[in-house]
């Protein structure tokens, strides 16, 4: 067995290694090979030992490794996401444009109980069974009655700018007043995982939430860490905004003008920062957390800021202007004194709502090994509103409660009884007496088993007393939401609350071979994988458990179907149930690969990040329902990074296309036999970059190649088995493209899964490529994987962020360009010459359901209908949206067409 490598590291340590620089005097691919190698060298190795020290069931931070080097723009070293605003608008006005380009496919969500990472919740102040809830990549949404198990849960946007939901509050002067914090700082200063991103500033709605508007002022506001709304005199409500700045994907992003606690007596039209500086420094405090205390005193816990500075200490105001804040920071210089845990981390407060002199704060501490390993190490009362501080018992001896403090650390204080408490690391812990004993009241290992009264899912990141009640409380969390009417109590019940709270993060997907049947398998990050049979997914529905990777089902034994964990790990099962494991531990960590249902033979890259493995693909060959045969094969093409894209042929036994990190694509004959030829395919145009998938049409004449890459040409086509190459990119917007799809009976329609949803063309072969937004049902969310099932063009889409879903890709026969259709006289037009309208006489057709569609001299469809020739013989076109020239009008049913010249006067 391969020995497997662990890492940890901040991507922004990486980010500033040894810069690729394209004249080093070698050739350009291998000189990116070349960085790329340097950069992995400084990811740090570490034994099963110190893993002990994340004692996860999932490893988000080998994805965000793993993603970062495949998003990158290759000459910038770094990942520009500020090009997303940009391709949002040229999204925008392709909608336009969809009409003429579009096959029409409509998307339908595959509900799931199960939620994605929920950093916020508020209970609705205008209605008491109402919550919302934000997701950190899903964006906001709302339940009308959360106590109701059957409540589904909806989202508010599909395109606001930044699904990336951190805070929630409403103004209490007036409570049809909300605002919104984007952006998720947890994430950013310590690089963990990179799953959301960097936030646009703060949402408002003066409707309670019926429309939303982003306050211009905000919107270099780059991380919100918290947002109260204060009464400051007769009805006048000042908004405080906790902001700070943040690395993401390897680039530092400045929140401006500084970091801070940001104040509003304008209703947010303007603000002025009023924290003081931290200590022996020139800049303010970052805070962690912004929290009101009943009698509308300002507390704020800091964190550590992109200087890793200033963490650990308490700020507190009854004023909250510039000047008034006392600092208290005894234990940040406790913390930094430690002998071993001296990362002074994070604070959270947690104000009494029932006594305006008792108020909790949990403060992170840790240590470093290449990367900071946090822990809730303190916790704090104070009986005199924050002028002084003792520290009362925590849930263990040495914080390991919530032993990812930087990422899961959170508390709430009963309503009505300030000596009872609830605190979450990776479970809650609950005390009645003030600490003086905890509870240990949740465990996360139950997602195992079918839940139970104590589950609630792994790592927990907000806590919400509905007002006034001691017993109603909800919990946000990396598996949504969950509810609790008996919070008082000893041992809460605590339940599920996701119904069709669709934001799972989905990395893959395939659909059941069996036509017209509903059934799916994807694998994401946080929930193992999920086999959806027609039911909402739940817990149950999770088959393998860790990191969900690649997933297949067998097309020529329907009953078998494959799941994987990360590092080519494949559990096999049959009829539903596991049967067998296979593999073997190697290659990066979602690792590209491909199921031969023919050959019953697994394909996956088998090059890790430190090159162990370089230049290999692991085959596991004669799978059974128990066992397997596996080994590497030697692909002698000179590579030393990881192949990032991996299909086998459907037709022709034993050939697999596989592509490198830095952007070279090889065919490769008689896979399953003992000798294979390897043959490079690809093009001196090709960038250099990842290349993320390769597409095969259904008669494998054409190859579509896609890089993942910001800042190359990402769409690449072959008709001719790769001797020549054509650029298909377009005017796509520059943006990671994931994944890409052949429509089964008609290679010129395409779809492609992007950082932006879902795009399409029905031009691909034409001289001019339109690329236009295929996402009616869904959004403008990352799509990782489409996969189709070839007997009813039914698509599987997984997103990260809102769930799969699915559709039937209608084929689109406005497509052909005019010039190959067949010149039969089956039609004819009249007036033609015309300006308005014509009859479109059909009167010699056979019937049917034909496409009507109009080309230009370019060959671009302009107009598109579907009729259904019936024993009436005309149609009236309506042609007042062409301009005046010449056209093509073609009328075409499965390989027929029937064409007239049109001309507009």
């Amino acid at each position: 067995m391969k020995k497997i490598y662990y890492l940890l590291l901040s991507i922004t340590a990486i980010a500033v290694s040894a810069i690729y620089v394209f004249d080093r005097g070698v050739d350009t691919r291998k000189a990116y090979e070349n960085y790329l190698i340097d950069e992995f060298s400084n990811i740090p190795h570490h034994d099963v030992s110190d893993m002990k020290e994340i004692p996860k069931m999932d490893r988000p931070d080998m994805a965000a490794i793993q993603d970062y080097y495949e998003i990158i723009d290759p000459k910038e070293q770094r990942v520009p996401v500020e090009r997303l605003k940009e391709a949002r608008k040229v999204s925008e006005q392709r909608q336009a444009m969809k009409a003429s380009f579009s096959s029409g496919i409509e998307w339908d969500c595959l509900e799931s109980d199960m939620g994605g990472r929920t950093r916020s919740l508020m209970w609705d102040p205008n209605n008491e069974s109402k919550l919302w809830a934000g997701s950190v990549t899903g964006g906001l949404w709302y339940n009308n009655d959360v106590a109701d198990a059957e409540s589904s849960w909806h989202p508010v946007s599909d395109m606001w700018e930044n699904l990336s939901i951190s805070s929630i509050t409403y103004d209490p002067n007036n409570p049809n007043i909300f605002y919104v914090g984007t952006g998720e700082i947890e994430t950013s200063i310590v690089t963990y995982r990179e799953s959301s991103g960097k936030g646009v500033g703060i949402w408002k709605s003066t409707d309670a939430g019926a429309s939303w508007e982003l306050l211009p002022s905000t919107s270099e506001f780059e991380y919100i860490t918290g947002i109260v709304v204060r009464n400051e005199g007769f009805q006048h409500s000042v908004i405080y905004a906790g902001v700070g700045s943040g690395t993401y994907k390897g680039v530092n992003h400045l929140s401006q003008p500084s970091d801070g606690l940001f104040r509003s007596e304008d209703d947010g039209a303007t603000w002025t920062q009023v924290l003081p500086n931290i200590t022996d420094e020139d800049v303010p405090y970052t805070p962690s957390d912004v929290k009101l205390a009943a009698d509308g005193t300002i507390f704020v816990g800091t964190g550590r800021n992109i200087e890793e500075k200033g963490a650990a200490t308490i700020l507190v105001s009854s004023d909250g202007t510039a000047g008034s804040w006392s600092v208290f920071e005894d234990y940040r210089i406790l913390i930094e004194n430690d002998s071993y845990y001296n990362l002074p981390g994070r604070v959270k407060i947690l104000p009494a709502p029932s006594d305006e002199n008792i108020v909790y704060a949990i403060i992170a501490g840790g240590y470093t090994n290449g990367f900071g390993y946090y822990y809730g190490r303190y916790i704090l009362k104070s009986e005199d509103k924050g002028v002084t501080w003792n520290t009362i018992n925590k849930p263990d001896s040495d914080g390991s409660w919530a032993n990812l403090a930087w990422h899961a650390m959170v508390g709430a204080v009963d309503p009505n009884n300030p000596d009872h408490l609830f605190v979450g690391g990776l479970d809650e812990y609950n005390t009645l007496n003030s600490g003086a004993s905890w509870t240990h009241v949740s465990d996360w290992a139950m997602m195992y088993y079918g839940g139970g009264d104590d589950y609630v899912h792994a790592d927990q990141h907000a806590i919400a007393f509905k007002p006034g009640s001691s017993d109603v409380a909800v919990f946000g969390t990396d598996g949504g939401v969950f509810y609790t009417n008996s919070a008082s109590q000893n041992y809460p019940v605590f339940q599920q609350r996701s119904k069709n709270y669709s934001s799972l993060q989905f990395y893959s997907a395939d659909v059941c071979p069996t036509e017209d049947v509903d059934e799916y398998l994807g694998g994401l990050q946080d929930n193992g994988s999920l086999y959806y049979q027609g039911q909402n997914f739940d817990i149950d529905d999770m088959i393998s458990g860790g990191d969900g990777a690649y997933v297949f089902f067998d097309e020529d034994q329907t009953e078998r179907f494959i799941t994987s964990v990360y590092y080519n790990r494949y559990y096999i099962f049959n009829n539903g149930s596991q049967t067998g494991q296979v593999g073997i531990e190697s290659g990066t960590f979602i690792c590209p690969a491909d199921y031969d249902s023919k050959e019953n033979t697994i394909y996956a890259n088998g090059c890790d990040f430190f090159g162990e493995g370089a230049d290999e693909i692991l085959r596991i060959s004669n799978i059974t329902s128990y066992s397997s045969d596996e080994d590497f094969l030697d692909m002698n093409t000179g590579t030393e990074v990881p192949f990032t894209a991996v299909t086998a042929s459907k037709l022709d036994n034993g050939t697999v296309y596989f592509g490198s990190q830095s952007g070279k694509l090889f065919m490769a004959t008689g896979m399953n036999l003992a000798n294979q030829i390897v043959t490079e395919i690809g093009s001196d145009d090709f960038p250099v970059g990842a290349i993320s998938c390769i597409a095969l049409s259904a008669d494998e004449q054409s190859i579509l190649v896609t890089f993942s890459n910001y800042g190359v040409t990402s769409v690449w086509l072959s008709v001719d088995g790769g001797d020549s190459w054509l650029n298909k990119e377009g005017e796509l917007p520059d943006m990671p493209v994931r994944w890409a799809i052949f429509h089964p009976e008609n290679d010129n329609q395409v779809l492609l899964a992007t950082e932006l949803g879902i795009w399409e063309t029905n031009t691909l072969k034409n001289d001019i490529t339109y690329w236009v937004p295929a996402i009616d049902g869904m959004s403008s969310v990352r799509v990782d994987m489409l996969k189709i099932r070839a007997n009813d063009n039914t698509v599987v889409a997984a997103t990260h962020g809102r769930g799969l879903y699915h559709g039937v890709y209608p084929l689109d026969y406005c497509v052909t360009d005019v010039a190959t259709a067949d010149n039969e006289t089956g039609i004819s037009i009249y007036p033609n010459p015309a300006q308005s309208v014509v009859t479109v006489d059909y009167k010699n057709l056979q019937k049917g359901n034909y496409s009507l569609n109009v080309f230009d001299i370019n060959s671009r469809c302009v107009l598109k209908k579907n009729i259904s020739v019936n024993e009436n013989g005309k149609y009236i076109l309506d042609i007042n949206t062409l301009t005046k020239g010449e056209y093509i009008v073609q009328m075409g049913i499965a390989d027929k067409k029937f064409t007239q010249k049109l001309i507009v006067m």
